[in-house]
């Protein structure tokens, strides 16, 4: 279990035993390393406080979700979605007016969580984190409720209504609840699905990601028709699997033969609540950088990196272009493509 972690230390030459919590060694240069080690025991550390203090408050929010979007339903999707005249000037940018045609357009706000680079080697990283392959797509927020599924762009509008076998998702089952994180394969039209937030009026925010992942895997597992296409289910949905964070299993991830274009690799601390908003315990890395990271041989087809740059360089200077620096800001999150 320990050669992943004897790997790093010996490529980027750890100054203690199993001491993975350092600022990642090759932005040393850039950033007093005893002051980067300390600030980011403390960022994780205030993380697990807030995400106690703030479970509450994300299960009142997904709680008025479905009668929210029950109103909205009401209204014609393509009027709703499309018309910017309504009532309301197009050119009117007042406060009120936003707001409003936000309303009636279906917006939703702060519902996604993101990833940060994996710019350090977080404490138990083999035995406490996994890895998912993410596929290139649009992310998007579905969420099944009143007999139909509704997709949300991550600018939180609504931009596609259908009907799914999702529990909530069609006339047969409309009294149901369910709400994925998803990437839409827009050559396929396919959802991969990276998390689970509600199941079946059930909500699983406040519950580890381990859990989240069991239990979406275990109910896909049951109903197969959820991946499949039909008159119905227009667009399947398939869940991503998961790898342990050693080196085997990071090995195995990387050259595993898969049906999608692979965009990046997000690594999901076990423990994780869903909670919106970047997360430091969800890790974000392309595939090109994980020989320099982890020591790690990858295909040949995942060694290009079209700006020829290192590592730290490359994430320094996205930091500095997208004004990325501790919260999403921009529209190009790491994770949000």
């Amino acid at each position: 279990m320990e050669e992943l972690t004897g790997i790093l230390k010996e490529t980027f030459s750890l100054k203690e035993e199993n001491d993975i919590s350092e600022a990642h060694p090759r932005f040393s240069k850039y950033k007093n390393e005893g002051r980067a080690k300390e600030v980011q025991r403390q960022r994780r550390e205030e993380y697990k406080q807030r995400q106690l203090e703030r479970r509450f408050n994300y299960l009142q929010i997904l709680r008025g979700l479905k009668t929210e979007i029950g109103g909205e339903i009401k209204n014609d999707f393509n009027a709703d979605s499309m018309d910017d005249t309504d009532s309301i000037a197009s050119n009117d940018t007042t406060k009120e007016a936003l707001e409003l045609k936000k309303k009636k357009r279906g917006h939703k706000r702060n519902y996604l969580m993101f990833s940060e680079w994996m710019v350090d080697i977080p404490e138990n990283f083999e035995n406490e984190w996994v890895m998912k392959l993410c596929p290139e797509g649009k992310r998007q927020l579905v969420v099944a409720a009143n007999g139909l599924t509704n997709v949300y762009a991550k600018s939180g509008f609504r931009i596609n209504q259908f009907a799914s076998y999702l529990p909530g998702g069609c006339k047969s089952n409309r009294d149901s609840l369910t709400i994925l994180d998803c990437i839409l394969d827009t050559k396929k039209n396919i959802f991969y699905v990276l998390d689970l937030i509600s199941w079946d009026s059930t909500d699983f925010s406040s519950s580890e990601f381990e859990f989240r992942h069991y239990w979406l895997v275990s109910r896909f597992d049951e109903n197969p028709i959820f991946g499949q296409k039909t008159k119905k289910n227009p667009y399947p949905f398939v869940p991503l699997s998961i790898y342990p964070c050693t080196k085997e299993g990071i090995t195995k991830g990387i050259n595993e033969e898969i049906s999608f274009k692979l965009d990046g690799l997000l690594f999901y601390s076990k423990s994780v609540f869903y909670e919106s908003g970047q997360n430091p315990f969800v890790g974000w890395l392309l595939p090109w950088m994980l020989p320099d990271c982890f020591g790690i041989e990858i295909p040949e087809k995942y060694k290009e990196n079209d700006e020829k740059k290192e590592v730290k360089e490359f994430i320094l200077d996205y930091n500095q272009t997208h004004d990325f620096t501790g919260s999403a800001k921009k529209e190009k999150h790491p994770v949000e493509k």
